[in-house]
C-alpha cells in the first residue's frame, strides 16, 4: 500500500518537473467573429482563432475579444478653442481589433478605447487652433485628427476603419 502510493507520488513529481500535466481538459468553441489568447501558467502561450480549442483545467485559462467592428457615434462634442470660442461637433466612425494582446493589455472594457481615442485626439488637436484657422483649413483639420486617432489605436491594438467630424459649429465666446 505504502509502495503504490509513494509510486503514485513519484509520478505525479515527475509529471510536474518535466512539464507533462496528467489533468482534465475543458472544449472552448470561440465562434467566427472571436478571436483569443491562451494563457499558460499566468503567460500568454498562443493566439487562437474561431473553433474548438482544448483547455488544461488549472494550468491554462483563455481571454477572448470580440473581433466585430466598434462603432462610435457620439454627438454634440464641444472643445474650447485657444481664442475662448466653443467648438461643437459630432464625431462618428468605427474600429477594427488588429493585436489581440495589445487590445487586451490596454483597457478593462475595450469596447469603449475607440470612442475615448477618438474624442481625446479631436480636442487635442483643436485645442490649439483658433477659430479663424478651423475656418480656413476645415478639411486639414479633419486629415490631421484623422492621423492622429489612426496612430493611437494603432497603439492600442486597433486598426481605424472610419472617421469623421461632422457637424461643426463655432460658438463666439462668452463674456
Amino acid at each position: 500500500m505504502i509502495e503504490i502510493s509513494a509510486l503514485v507520488i513519484w509520478v505525479f513529481l515527475l509529471g510536474k518537473i518535466s512539464g507533462l500535466y496528467l489533468g482534465k481538459y475543458t472544449s472552448v468553441t470561440l465562434l467566427e467573429y472571436q478571436s483569443g489568447i491562451v494563457y499558460r501558467n499566468g503567460y500568454p502561450a498562443r493566439n487562437v482563432g474561431a473553433g474548438l480549442h482544448r483547455i488544461w483545467s488549472g494550468r491554462e485559462k483563455i481571454f477572448f475579444v470580440d473581433a466585430r467592428p466598434i462603432f462610435v457615434n457620439l454627438s454634440n462634442q464641444v472643445a474650447t478653442l485657444s481664442d475662448g470660442s466653443i467648438f461643437v461637433y459630432d464625431v462618428r466612425g468605427s474600429a477594427l481589433i488588429s493585436d489581440v494582446k495589445k487590445t487586451l493589455y490596454s483597457a478593462q472594457n475595450y469596447n469603449q478605447l475607440p470612442a475615448f481615442i477618438m474624442v481625446c485626439a479631436a480636442r487635442s488637436a483643436l485645442n490649439g487652433m483658433t477659430s479663424d484657422e478651423i475656418k480656413v483649413l476645415r478639411n486639414g483639420i479633419t486629415n490631421a485628427m484623422n492621423e492622429a486617432v489612426r496612430i493611437k489605436l494603432r497603439d492600442a491594438g486597433f486598426e481605424l476603419s472610419t472617421f469623421q467630424v461632422a457637424k461643426i459649429s463655432i460658438r463666439p465666446p462668452m463674456n
